[in-house]
């Protein structure tokens, strides 16, 4: 009886650490969650950014791409995602492929991308995205908490988010952006339509 009881107890606290965890145990621990509603997941992580994006759009801090639809969501995948991009693994600080464009329902999901800078020795990911009252607010987050370099190394993400939590198209651009996570506000950037530049 008592083999019993601390057998269920053991079986008891490990579901409820995987579902407290956010997980749901339908996915192995080597695989990344799909996107599911009200978050945010990157896809994608690649070193630069898109050729000429960042002349065109005025050198800024910050430039987000909101591909909406199914058919711009594969444009921005194919313009973004570099063709052989190896496989990353863990949290998405270094270039990789986390999750493919077809584990992403874009009937539901929009595809987001995200163009800025890191520091060389901090690198960074977009951790939370949201549009409250005409700015959008980006959180980014970094491995290590340590002193970071202040160079700008220009890196893209491929993100998806639920297509609800977005404004709609007709509404941007948004030119105000800030980045609580790092003290920013109003930092030079907009949330934009998606299209090749």
């Amino acid at each position: 009886m008592q083999r019993w009881l601390v057998g269920a107890m053991l079986a008891a606290t490990t579901l409820l650490l995987v579902v407290g965890c956010g997980g749901t145990g339908a996915v192995g621990p080597d695989e990344p969650a799909a996107p599911t509603a009200a978050e945010i997941t990157v896809l994608a992580k690649a070193e630069g950014w898109r050729d000429g994006l960042q002349e065109s759009a005025g050198h800024p801090y910050l430039w987000i791409e909101v591909a909406a639809d199914p058919d711009r969501a594969q444009q921005a995948w194919e313009e973004n995602v570099p063709a052989g991009l190896a496989d990353g693994e863990g949290p998405p600080a270094e270039p990789g492929l986390y999750v493919p464009l077809e584990d992403v329902d874009l009937d539901t999901h929009a595809l987001i991308v995200v163009s800025s800078g890191e520091s060389g020795t901090c690198p960074a990911w977009v951790d939370d995205l949201r549009v409250l009252d005409g700015r959008v607010e980006v959180d980014l987050d970094t491995v290590d908490e340590q002193a970071c370099t202040d160079d700008f190394n220009p890196y893209r993400l491929v993100l998806a988010m639920d297509r609800d939590l977005l404004p709609a198209i007709d509404d941007l651009p948004i030119s105000t952006i800030d980045v609580p996570s790092e003290n920013l506000t109003d930092v030079a950037g907009e949330m934009v339509a998606y299209s090749a530049r």
